[in-house]
């Protein structure tokens, strides 16, 4: 009986060790499936990877960021695929490369700087430009963004994916606001101190034209469908100049009184109405993009600086004179919020998503984040001195339409 039971076990034994040899062959022995060319990269990195490639995480990979960020990350040699380097995004900024991820550009007039902070307000670089950059555009597709330096008469035209200055141009004696066309081909630019609209192709950034518009034209907007340009003028009692863009062809049309000093605008995402605000009263006027009609006034509750549409009947207004943000239905015409957010808010953005605002503080230097649902501050950023305006670019896409 105790035989019986001792020779099956001895076999059983025996099988596993002959197992175990085998797999342990086999693992030494079989070669790893090979990458073909062409494959993206992000598709043969694993979650749980710990190697310097590995873009979520990992300390060697942030440090090695640190060291590098001014040349840019290379990958060596034998890590190229197709001969194009990965661009690796700061680990703050990793993760789901189809979502949007927003890096907010912001000038500083006082050190001459463009200043790019991720939505939760820490800063990822700082670019030179030009002296006294006052206004900020990106161009459609996203891979520029452009400054219109009022101290020097240039504008300076940064690249999105390097974070690096690409060229500067002279336009004009006190360049001061800025706006690409909607098809991205050409860069139109308002020069304070000449009263002429500068028109540039965006192709090689050099080739330039300029036509007269208002006296001292602050700045200049493109409605949706390309048709029209317009200038808000502050010389005199103020005006708006439309233009009709032909390129560089284009001419003025006519010449629209609307209110005390005109000043910032803004477009409705579906593209049919254009605001402008009043520096000089508590008013902005809304107009029919299409006619140029005036549609009526908005009280904005003070002087008003910059206005931005959340969606199209929601539209956001930096008030200067009182130091909050007002929230206007624009369907009611009737202020539904006040936010405060300091001493001589300036200029404003949203994320691509809608979710957030980014509120940039003259005098202070500082960023104010605010919920836009809650319409709470979430975080008060101090980034710079002397803070203008601000435009978000969503990196990965334009990383998809470079």
């Amino acid at each position: 009986m105790h035989k019986k039971i001792v020779a099956p076990t001895i076999l059983s034994i025996i099988s596993l060790l002959l197992l175990a040899s085998l797999l342990q062959y086999l693992s030494k022995n079989t070669s790893p499936v090979p990458i073909e060319s062409g494959q993206e990269f992000k598709t043969v990195i694993s979650k749980t990877d710990t190697s310097p490639f590995n873009t979520t995480g990992g300390k060697q990979l942030s440090d090695r960021f640190s060291r590098d960020k001014q040349t840019g990350f290379q990958l060596p040699d034998d890590k190229k695929f197709d001969d194009k380097p990965l661009v690796v995004i700061p680990e703050a900024e990793v993760g789901n490369r189809n979502m949007p991820q927003d890096f907010v550009f912001i000038e500083d007039a006082k050190n001459n700087l463009v200043i790019v902070i991720n939505k939760e307000g820490e800063i990822l670089n700082k670019i030179k430009v030009g002296s006294k950059p006052h206004d900020i555009s990106a161009s459609p597709d996203g891979t520029f963004v452009a400054t219109a330096n009022f101290g020097d008469g240039t504008v300076s035209i940064i690249d999105t994916q390097s974070l690096d200055l690409k060229k500067t141009l002279l336009t004009g004696n006190g360049a001061h606001g800025l706006s690409f066309s909607p098809d991205g081909s050409f860069l139109f630019v308002v020069n304070a101190f000449d009263d002429t609209l500068s028109i540039i192709e965006t192709e090689t950034f050099s080739q330039q034209k300029k036509i007269d518009v208002g006296s001292y034209p602050e700045y200049v907007g493109v409605t949706q469908d390309g048709l029209f340009i317009f200038t808000t003028n502050l010389g005199g009692n103020g005006s708006v100049t439309l233009v009709e863009n032909k390129g560089f062809s284009s001419e003025q049309l006519k010449t629209l009184e609307l209110g005390i000093d005109p000043h910032g605008w803004a477009l409705s995402p579906d593209g049919k109405k254009v605001v402008i605000t009043n520096l000089g009263s508590q008013y902005a006027h809304i107009l029919d993009a299409s006619t140029f009609e005036d549609l009526g006034r908005i009280d904005t509750g003070a002087t008003s600086e910059f206005a931005s549409f959340r969606s199209n009947t929601e539209l956001w207004v930096t008030n200067i004179g009182i130091d909050y943000v007002s929230v206007i239905d624009v369907l009611e015409n009737t202020i539904i919020d006040k936010i405060s957010v300091g001493p001589k808010p300036h200029g404003i953005s949203f994320s691509t998503d809608g979710k957030r605002a980014f509120i940039t503080l003259y005098e202070r230097g500082e960023v104010v984040i605010i919920d836009t649902t809650s319409r709470e501050i979430i975080k008060e950023v101090k980034i710079g001195e002397e803070l203008h305006n601000s435009v978000v670019v969503n990196i990965n896409q334009a990383k998809k339409d470079h």
